[in-house]
């Protein structure tokens, strides 16, 4: 025969949820910042420093 599941019913407020969602959105801005910087001479041209390939 066929599997048979029973799953429970959780009951998660919607607090919880929108606080996954903060967390996952800030998570996500953080590193696309970080690639940004990291792959790109931003960092360089806000710190003052210049890689003149030496």
């Amino acid at each position: 025969g066929a599997l048979a599941i029973d799953w429970k019913v959780v009951n998660v407020s919607p607090e919880k949820h929108r606080g996954y969602a903060v967390q996952w959105f800030t998570m996500a801005a953080v590193l696309t910042v970080f690639y940004f910087l990291r792959c790109s001479n931003a960092w360089q041209l806000l710190t003052g420093r210049e890689n003149r390939g030496e």
